[in-house]
């Protein structure tokens, strides 16, 4: 009996013991809680930090000014008050983060009073999109005698009856305008019904989108720091005077984009030589010009004096009518000549259409690029024309002009086109190339007889790569050759290397490359050959082109 109490009794202690277990893991677990917690990662941030992120999360343009699709930032911005204490006290702690004020057609006026209390008296820039956007315009402007002096930007986005609604009442509220842009979701196509900005004297950035009216929007800021009209201006020649007129008085300008459209009956104002025919704007970095003609293109082109700080420059002409290409380049000699430091690379090719080249013979895009000038604190010059025409073909492909500006400081050249002896010559008159990659089609000379110089050859005749009487070679300065074959018959790359070689020693003066590379090679090469170009340069390659073979099973 005694056994069995004990068994009892040890039970008994052995669920006691387990009980006082539990309540003592539940009593530590209970101190963990009441214990202060660490931080949470973000929480431990900066409160600057933590504004910079909010801030970027609510810009509804992106940082070269563009707007964003699809972005609500009066969403976020109400979001973001709502997650925390910490968060929402950030939130009104910066009142940057509510100068940037929306209209929509459902916005709200409580809304809006909101985003004015936090503002605290900062510049205000407002984003107006839909019809009924103008009736919360009128409500803000009114809200206090100081809030239309407080605009600074307007971002329209509409049709053109409900921007011009709007313009007016800009016009009588707002005149310390900054920065207008305005997006037409149907393009103007009359010159009765624009819009002008004559009386917003104080406006440094102007973005005009949908833009095809026959009229240039009237502009009389002196401040203007970036100026974009795009698509697409009608080249008329009141506008065009117009437009030159407003870039001699806008000398703090320094971007600067302007698409031309398309007018049957233009007609090329003359150039005017002089110091009163031109245009210097000292503080451009960046220059976008597209047309789809030549003539209003190199009529403002020419009409330009670019300053040393020039950063990025586009140039790109397209059209159905047959026009010289060297006309536009010599516009852009024009340009550059006087100020811009010469790019020292080049790189010539096709255009390309849905990411493919297009035909050689459908148009040509150079590519240049160069460094900096020295004691200018700027980003190197990066350079790109490109010229789309079905009638670009022709003897003056791509042009017969020379453009000194362009090759005189190459130190390099990529020429992934195939073009006619009048450029292999303009381009063997640069003093400092000295690397040449070319690609070379059968009975393409070209490049052999650029550099034999001034000697009689006959472009018509392959056999004229093994006859020379020339004095004068071509490239000067070139030490090392790349040749890359284009086509599918064997034995003509020989022939070629052979012509090259003699064409090079006959005008070399005992002058040697540095190197020598042939590419996409289809015959092998003899010891003939090799010995013949290695007389040209010590370091000869000579790969054959490889050729991929699908097997069938």
């Amino acid at each position: 009996m005694s056994s069995l109490a004990g068994v009892e009794t040890g039970t008994n202690y052995g669920e006691i013991a387990i009980s006082e277990e539990d309540l003592s893991m539940a009593e530590l677990t209970l101190e963990r809680r009441c214990a202060p917690q660490p931080p949470s990662p973000i929480s431990t941030l900066p409160v600057e930090l933590v504004f910079e992120i909010f801030y970027l999360s609510l810009r509804w343009a992106d940082a070269k000014g563009h707007h964003r699709k699809d972005t609500y930032p009066e969403r976020t911005r109400l979001a973001i008050t709502h997650v925390s204490q910490l968060w929402r006290a950030t939130a009104l702690r910066f009142p940057e983060l509510w100068d940037e004020i929306y209209f929509r057609e459902t916005t709200k006026n409580q809304f809006l009073d909101l985003a004015l209390r936090n503002s605290q008296g900062r510049p205000l820039y407002l984003s107006i999109q839909g019809s009924k956007a103008a009736k919360g315009l009128s409500y803000i402007l009114g809200w206090e005698g100081s809030v239309p002096s407080r605009v600074k930007g307007i971002y329209l986005r509409g049709k053109l009856s409900q921007c011009t609604q709007i313009r007016d009442l800009l016009l009588h509220l707002c005149r310390n305008l900054e920065t207008f842009q305005m997006r037409l979701e149907a393009p103007i196509h009359s010159s009765r019904n624009t819009i002008t900005l004559d009386e917003l004297t104080n406006l440094r950035e102007i973005e005009l989108r949908g833009w095809a009216t026959l009229s240039f929007p009237c502009i009389k800021s002196p401040f203007l720091t970036r100026l974009s009209i795009e698509p697409t201006l009608i080249p008329t020649k009141d506008c065009m005077k117009d437009l030159l007129n407003l870039l001699r008085t806008t000398s703090q300008l320094e971007y600067l984009r302007i698409e031309f459209g398309y007018l049957m009956l233009y007609v090329e104002p003359p150039l005017v030589e002089g110091a009163d025919a031109t245009i210097s704007l000292p503080r451009l970095t960046t220059l976008r010009i597209a047309s789809t003609s030549r003539p209003p293109l190199c009529t403002l082109l020419s009409a330009l004096r670019l300053p040393p700080t020039i950063q990025s420059l586009k140039v790109r002409c397209t059209g159905r009518r047959e026009f010289a290409a060297e006309k536009v380049m010599s516009a852009l000699d024009i340009a550059c000549n006087r100020h811009v430091p010469p790019p020292s690379s080049l790189h010539i090719q096709a255009p390309k259409v849905n990411n493919k080249h297009l035909s050689f013979r459908e148009g040509i895009v150079f590519t240049a690029g160069g460094s900096a000038p020295s004691g200018v604190n700027t980003k190197p010059l990066h350079l790109e024309v490109t010229i789309k025409s079905p009638k670009l073909a022709g003897p003056r492909y791509p042009f017969d002009g020379p453009c000194d500006w362009l090759f005189s400081a190459l130190s390099n050249a990529k020429v992934d086109q195939h073009p006619n002896l009048a450029f292999w010559r303009a381009l063997a008159s640069s003093p400092s190339l000295g690397k040449v990659m070319v690609w070379v089609r059968k009975d393409d000379v070209s490049f052999v007889q650029a550099l034999r110089g001034n000697g009689e050859t006959d472009a018509g005749e392959p056999n004229s790569l093994v006859h020379s009487q020339s004095a004068v070679g071509g490239f000067p300065a070139l030490h090392n050759l790349r040749i890359r074959f284009f086509g599918s018959d064997a034995g003509w790359d020989i022939t070629y290397a052979r012509g090259l070689a003699a064409a090079f020693l006959e005008t070399s003066r005992e002058r040697k490359l540095d190197r020598l590379v042939f590419e996409r090679c289809l015959s092998d090469l003899d010891e003939e050959t090799s010995g013949i170009l290695h007389s040209m340069s010590k370091n000869v390659e000579w790969s054959l082109k490889t050729i991929s073979l699908l097997l069938i099973s």
